[in-house]
């Protein structure tokens, strides 16, 4: 017998000591910022798991500083806005990303939003051994990215994919075909970066040698137009909007080898109604792994390709009676043979082991629960780490487990929500750690989840909340009907 289980959250007023407290107005919430929370902003952990940078803001002062992640001592400033200028100007950083090597930084500024993810920025490079400050573009473009030897950026501009070398200062189109409504290379179309959760659409191989992109022909996908507001006049924005049934772009997988510069296209079969959802290059620097799917988005195929040539061969297969979900948490081994992914093919969302060269799966997690996030594989040691509505559907926590599914290890053993973020090596992780009526608190743990420090703890905003009459949330459970049993429907 089944029945439908609601959680509902429920609100319970303070009585007690309610009239020594403040009533909430709408400007402590909307004007003031009264309950506004601390966080750790621009956390990004060094190579060496040692470190991290953050960027601070002093009025006008901006600086991209390392700390020490065990005592959260300063320690250098990477960059200051105020010295490394361009033309002898300070430069306004929104974000940041370092080279492999992190000798190099990307700038990202003056952000402008297309849709809900793709975002175009006027970007800088910083050589921090040479203090140099180049300008990347003298406009703004999208999805600026370092090649893995931190010579060279990526980039799409104008719907045409670019690098950019940076020892000759010369940009080098990839792709020239680029045409508003019509080609884009290297962007994803609207269905892609909507449904698909992703917009820059080319990768770096692992040695730089290649990039692999994506190229959209929506030239008989129709056309949808919408006002835009925000001037006395609204303008009118037209874009390629397929709704139900109606025709998707044409997708092509592409690689380009920038020492030839010639351009291969990947093999994904004959069918032209299908999404590739994603790409990934393994740890050959000479075969890229492409996903494809059917428009139905009930069966996933893994497809390996050969950058000689780009002929593809199956290597996974996956059906479900419903629906397959697509993510990134899908991660290479060093035997260049498996990977680890995350998959529902047993009802729940599980990790599992995938070697094709043997044919062996094996699954890593297993029970009547969900797998939220891969965070990542001790490859030295032969750990996965992951979070996972092990205990209840209402938490998050972290774990470990051996790649052959044993030894499996909860590591943030406190009731609540541990949102992680695992820094190289994975010696650290930090951990947003949140739960009812209670403020979130960021801890760095260490590889066996041992709270190293507290980075933050909020405690003037539980302060300041205790000042206001505030409810309690609970949480209830309440069994729903059995329709069939009732012999009942609904329309």
């Amino acid at each position: 017998m089944r029945y439908c289980l609601f959680l509902l959250l429920v609100l319970s007023v303070q009585i007690g000591n309610a009239q020594d407290k403040k009533n909430i107005s709408l400007k402590d919430i909307w004007q003031r910022n009264t309950f506004k929370m601390k966080g750790v902003p621009g956390f990004n952990a060094m190579k060496d798991g040692l470190h991290y940078t953050q960027l601070d803001q002093d009025g006008n002062k901006q600086y991209i500083r390392v700390y020490d992640l065990k005592t959260g001592n300063k320690e250098n400033a990477v960059f200051d806005n105020q010295i490394n200028t361009f033309e002898g100007k300070p430069i306004s950083v929104e974000d940041y990303s370092f080279s492999a090597d992190e000798h190099k930084l990307l700038l990202y500024t003056v952000g402008q939003h297309i849709y809900r993810r793709s975002v175009l920025y006027k970007v800088y490079v910083y050589d921090m051994k040479s203090g140099k400050v180049q300008l990347l573009d003298t406009g703004k473009i999208l999805h600026a990215t370092i090649s893995p030897d931190g010579n060279k950026v990526a980039f799409v501009k104008d719907n045409n994919l670019y690098y950019k070398d940076l020892t000759t200062d010369k940009c080098i189109p990839v792709t020239k075909d680029g045409v508003k409504n019509k080609i884009i290379n290297g962007n994803c179309d609207w269905v892609y970066e909507e449904e698909f959760e992703f917009t820059r659409a080319f990768e770096w191989s692992p040695d730089g040698s290649h990039i692999a992109y994506y190229h959209f022909d929506e030239t008989n996908v129709p056309e949808y137009t919408i006002p835009m507001y925000g001037n006395l006049y609204p303008t009118l924005y037209t874009y390629k909007y397929p709704k139900a049934g109606e025709s998707n772009s044409l997708v092509q997988i592409r690689i380009y080898d920038l020492n030839s510069k010639k351009t291969i296209t990947a093999g994904i079969g004959g069918e032209a109604d299908q999404y590739i959802p994603r790409i990934k290059w393994t740890k050959n620097a000479d075969e890229l792994c492409i996903y494809r799917m059917n428009r139905l988005q009930n069966n996933l195929q893994l497809l390996l390709a050969n950058l000689k040539g780009g002929k593809s061969k199956l290597i996974y297969s996956e059906d479900n009676k419903y629906f397959i979900n697509i993510n990134d948490n899908l991660q290479f081994m060093p035997d260049k043979h498996s990977f680890v992914f995350e998959s529902e093919q047993d009802g729940y969302t599980h990790l599992y082991r995938w070697d094709w060269e043997m044919n062996s799966l094996v699954k890593l997690t297993d029970g009547n629960y969900d797998v939220e996030t891969l965070l990542g594989t001790d490859e030295a040691k032969g750990i996965v780490y992951y979070t996972s509505a092990e205990v209840s559907p209402l938490e998050r926590k972290l774990y470990s487990v051996g790649l052959d599914g044993r030894n499996k290890k909860c590591l943030t053993p406190e009731n609540g929500t541990h949102s992680i973020t695992a820094c190289a090596g994975f010696n650290y992780f930090l951990d947003r750690y949140s739960m009812l009526n209670k403020v979130p608190v960021y801890y760095l743990r260490d590889a066996d989840g041992d709270i190293v420090r507290t980075l933050e703890d909020n405690r003037d905003l539980e302060t300041k909340m205790n000042e206001y009459k505030l409810g309690k949330v609970q949480m209830i459970q309440v069994n729903g009907i059995n329709l069939r049993e009732r012999n009942t429907s609904i329309s």
